[in-house]
């Protein structure tokens, strides 16, 4: 499974992993870990040039 999520900022992306919603979906990777080997994630601040 791959993900990709994207925000203007770092302050919109943690407002929404601080809702509900994004509570509930950084819960998912942990409930999974038993179904897969491993989890990786990564997080990106892509700056214009």
């Amino acid at each position: 499974m791959v993900v990709m999520l994207d925000w203007d900022d770092m302050t919109a992306s943690e407002a929404a992993l601080g809702s509900a919603v994004g509570r509930c979906t950084a819960e998912d990777p942990a409930a999974n870990l038993a179904l897969y080997a491993t989890f990786r994630g990564v997080v990106l601040q892509l700056n214009e040039v």
